[in-house]
């Protein structure tokens, strides 16, 4: 049963909207003074407030100052009932937070309408936000999650790492082959966290290609990192993937933007750097939107950044995003996804 609070200094009108009231099943409660009616408020919590604008002591407008402030009660829908109409009267309840205005005298029709929409109206509020509370927790239970590994599982392959780095350092003799098994092992360990961290800032790290993407077979591809050493590693692992495949290096973004205006090459397919200078992956793309440019871009970046990732997500020619390093499954997964040949 939804609840209702009344506050009127006129006998007769609160009375009157009580008894008017009741034959619709509302738990309802009145108040004979501005004063009353905050203590009332507090008490029941009701789901509307009715109160009248021109009281005694204290006004409705100083009681809507001071509901609003309470924390339990401060977003209770507020419909002020005034005699007293003017734009400016109207301008104040607003702008003090009431969310409607009925002017006396006024159809008992018109109140019960004004009440059912209001209570709608606050229904959907509250819906919404409890939505948006599990979506809260779901996040701040993610930062934990993320905190958990940074803290724990990043750091101790820093410190392994760490460690065999003092140890050669310091003239320790160690087998070369278990130096390569703990480094593997280690660096395994610290990209599958790297992934982990990725899926929880922004899903699964990826989305599925357009439809036109999907529908063509990628003969041709792109790299444009201005890393050389891991465009170099990039390519070999792409080779390995896909030998059919075409494959070019760009370490300059604008030599790659000066070639794609040239019409001198034309790839299927762009992988794409996010932080590299002169042009990041960002204009880059905004330049390949510009020249028209029809095929697919898998955006690349080694920093986990969530407007980066929504960002990359939301543009029309990204098909795909991933963290670096790539290594020869995430390219095995990116294959089957953007089709190559």
């Amino acid at each position: 049963m939804e609840k209702i609070l009344i506050i009127d200094d006129e006998v007769n009108i609160r009375e009157s909207i009580r008894d008017f009231l009741e034959f619709y099943d509302y738990d309802l409660e009145i108040a004979a003074s501005g004063e009353e009616g905050i203590k009332k408020a507090r008490e029941f919590e009701p789901d509307l407030i009715l109160c009248d604008v021109n009281m005694g002591k204290m006004n409705g407008y100083e009681v809507i100052k001071t509901l609003r402030k309470d924390n339990a009660i401060g977003a209770t829908p507020f419909v002020f009932l005034t005699a007293k109409a003017t734009m400016g009267d109207l301008r104040e309840g607003m702008d003090l937070g009431a969310d409607d205005y009925l002017t006396k005298p006024f159809e008992l029709s018109e109140l019960l309408r004004c009440i059912k929409a209001n209570l709608e109206k606050n229904s959907k509020r509250v819906v919404s936000d409890e939505a948006l509370k599990g979506q809260l927790k779901d996040m701040q239970d993610k930062v934990e999650k993320i905190n958990f590994m940074n803290s724990h599982e990043l750091r101790a392959g820093i410190t392994r790492i760490m460690s065999l780095k003092d140890s050669l350092k310091n003239g320790i003799s160690l087998d070369n082959s278990e130096v390569l098994r703990v480094l593997e092992g280690t660096l395994e360990q610290m990209d599958a966290t790297i992934h982990e961290i990725g899926k929880l800032v922004g899903g699964d790290g990826s989305r599925a290609t357009t439809e036109d993407a999907s529908d063509k077979q990628i003969g041709s591809i792109a790299l444009v990192d201005d890393d050389e050493i891991v465009c170099f590693l990039n390519q070999k692992i792409l080779q390995q993937v896909a030998p059919g495949v075409s494959v070019l290096k760009f370490t300059l973004p604008t030599a790659f933007v000066e070639a794609v205006e040239s019409e001198e090459v034309a790839p299927d397919l762009v992988l794409l750097d996010i932080n590299m200078p002169f042009l990041n992956g960002f204009e880059v793309l905004e330049k390949l939107t510009q020249l028209g440019y029809k095929g697919a871009v898998v955006m690349l970046s080694s920093s986990i950044q969530l407007d980066e990732i929504e960002r990359a997500k939301q543009h029309p020619l990204v098909s795909y995003y991933e963290l670096k390093p790539l290594t020869i499954e995430k390219t095995q997964m990116l294959a089957a996804t953007v089709k190559l040949v």
